[in-house]
């Protein structure tokens, strides 16, 4: 009986070796290829008779051609076993020097499942290494390759790299573990709309949905939409705006006509004006508007509310309701735009389809902007973010015009304000003035504590108990609900500490010197290009002592330790940690937390960076 496996290869100029851990049984095989061992004929009986499915990191791009170029060749490298490394070897340079070394889906031979394609790794923005996962999910050992690429591996280092091989497996299948419900729905909406979306990621996944839709509204094939784009040598900014948008104030009537005289050739920072009105600045930008108060702490008295109003799919919306759409694509956008939208409300919550939807409706407005898309008219995407920074600026302006009222922060889709309970009614009416003008709809929140240092980085707690944290509040990264594994989740003890200081009142020092994980005094650092760490000490004979790091470190700032340093080729270098001891914490050992040494002070002092700021102490003599 055949099984899916979790799975990776190594690749020397003269060694191959790959480990496969059986999803279910936990089973683990290894297979060598190296003049000290040959595994050959069991490694191509293994793949041909009991494997029904791979899954791996990167392994569309790298693993997988290389196996597929095995299978496809075994026959010859039965004959020619003496060349078998030689032949790997050439084949995996081949897939490192061609940009696009996948292999077509028709002739895949074993189904594939890329944990690093179905999370957005290959996005720039958004790329992660393996190791950076391992760190990130608090793996027990994270052990960078020994060897470099071209290295020719003896005998006594193999047992060595196969240890290595099976820490990268044990990596995936834990990650894999951590993205089961990402790959059920991916599964659920690929049998939904009969389209392979299992190793598609969340952009890709909602305009691959809109296009199944859309080609069969526009009664023509996906690869016919797929070519379609709207190009534009230049957009008047006029011709995007709304007619009805008009404001009673100077400062925002002199930004409409601005924009109303702008005539732009690229998007790109095409938008970027500001407002200062009432006392609070309003950054307009591509992204959205955007504007908060002074860092502080904000809570509502009693005779007080901490209002957050927030548009009901606000870009979706403003596009369904004003028929905004790429050109090319004509009315047949608007309908299934309105469809999709339509079906979303009744699909359940949480469920597959609900969430395939939603990529698909919020995934639009990025696509508008992208040449490779086939939703591309940058017009259009003017039309929605143009309309929606102006359009919230009117229900601002109107709001701070008839109540006295303390602006918090205005954010893409929404406005907080503080005001005195006795305009909720006045509030209220203009709100549903603005609904009447506009189309779309209103949400509201009510936040009895907003901490905020900017309006990235912020923590607000409802009235009904619910906590928000944004960037460096946040103890885990988020992004759209998920947790965002790309980013850095170094010293999670931070935006630990600060929630109960803020929320519980409960002082810095107790959280951190009570915290009982390791993991989440944990920093990381990855070398780059040119560069490399390292360890410098004094040992018991007050020697001193250097000790080279691997590419991705884990450590935790430490009473006893060492000095960490980024140095470069050039002999250029750098002190990480200035000041501050460290133990590396690449491969976890347990003890009690007062045996780590943990030095406290440190994370002390990051939280009161933060706090510092927020509530602008001041020392004083007295």
């Amino acid at each position: 009986m055949k099984n899916v496996y979790i799975y990776d290869l190594e690749i020397f100029s003269n060694f191959h070796c790959a480990t496969f851990l059986n999803r279910n049984s936990k089973d683990i095989k290894q297979f060598v290829i190296h003049e000290s061992r040959n595994d050959f004929n069991e490694y191509i009986k293994f793949l041909e008779e009991e494997v029904s499915g791979l899954v791996g990191f990167n392994n569309l791009k790298f693993d997988y051609p290389i196996i597929h170029s095995i299978l496809e060749n075994k026959d010859k490298l039965k004959r020619d076993s003496n060349n078998l490394t030689e032949f790997i070897y050439h084949q995996t340079r081949i897939v490192l020097d061609t940009e696009f070394s996948e292999v077509p889906y028709w002739k895949v031979l074993i189904p594939q499942l890329d944990l690093y394609r179905i999370n957005h790794f290959d996005n720039k923005s958004k790329r992660t290494s393996l190791k950076a996962v391992e760190i990130a999910i608090n793996l027990e050992n994270v052990v960078d390759l020994p060897f470099e690429f071209n290295h020719k591996v003896i005998d006594d280092e193999v047992q060595r790299i196969l240890e290595y091989n099976l820490n990268d497996v044990i990596a995936t299948y834990e990650f894999y573990k951590l993205n089961i419900d990402e790959i059920e729905m991916r599964k659920q909406l690929s049998k939904e709309y009969g389209i392979d979306l299992l190793n598609a990621n969340e952009p890709k996944i909602g305009s691959e949905i809109f296009a199944k839709l859309l080609s069969e509204e526009m009664n023509i094939s996906i690869s016919e939409l797929k070519r379609m784009r709207t190009y534009r040598s230049s957009i008047n900014l006029k011709d995007c705006i709304l007619p009805f948008i008009k404001f009673q104030s100077t400062e925002f009537n002199e930004l409409l006509q601005k924009y109303k005289n702008k005539n732009i050739t690229e998007t790109k920072n095409s938008l970027e004006e500001s407002v200062i009105y009432k006392g609070f600045k309003y950054d307009f930008g591509l992204g959205g508007l955007h504007g908060s108060i002074k860092p502080g702490k904000y809570i509502p008295n009693n005779d007080e509310i901490i209002h957050d109003i927030d548009v009901q799919s606000y870009y979706p919306n403003i596009a369904i309701i004003n028929k905004f759409r790429p050109q090319h694509l004509g009315e047949a956008f608007t309908t299934i735009y309105n469809k999709i939208y339509q079906e979303r409300k009744t699909a359940i919550k949480g469920s597959a389809k609900n969430g395939g939807l939603k990529l698909a409706l919020n995934g639009t407005f990025g696509k508008s902007n992208d040449i490779y898309s086939f939703f591309y008219d940058p017009k259009f995407t003017m039309q929605i973010t143009v309309n929606g920074q102006l359009l919230l600026s009117i229900l601002i302006e109107e709001i701070v015009n008839y109540i006295d009222c303390t602006i918090l922060q205005v954010n893409t889709d929404g406005v907080t304000l503080k005001y005195n309970k006795k305009y909720t009614e006045k509030v209220k009416g203009i709100m549903d003035w603005w609904q009447g003008l506009t189309g779309l709809k209103l949400e509201n929140n009510y936040y009895e504590l907003m901490v905020i240092r900017d309006v990235n980085n912020y923590l607000a707690k409802d009235i009904k108990g619910k906590s928000k944290y944004k960037g460096a509040f946040e103890i885990i990264p988020m992004a759209n609900g998920k947790i965002a594994y790309w980013k850095d989740m170094s010293m999670k003890i931070v935006p630990i500490a600060l929630s109960e200081y803020f929320l519980n009142k409960i002082p810095i020092r107790n959280t951190i010197i009570n915290h009982t994980n390791i993991y989440d005094f944990c920093k990381r650092f990855r070398s780059t290009e040119g560069w490399r760490s390292e360890t410098r000490y004094t040992d018991s004979n007050l020697q001193p002592q250097i000790d080279k790091q691997q590419k991705n470190i884990r450590y935790y700032i430490s009473n006893l330790g060492s000095t960490l340093m980024k140095v470069h080729n050039d002999k250029r270098e750098s002190n990480i940690e200035k000041g501050w001891l460290v133990t590396i914490f690449n491969k976890y050992i347990q003890k009690s937390m007062k045996d780590y040494n943990i030095n406290y002070q440190y994370y002390i002092n990051e939280c009161n960076k933060i706090i510092d700021t927020i509530e602008n102490k001041q020392l004083t003599l007295f």
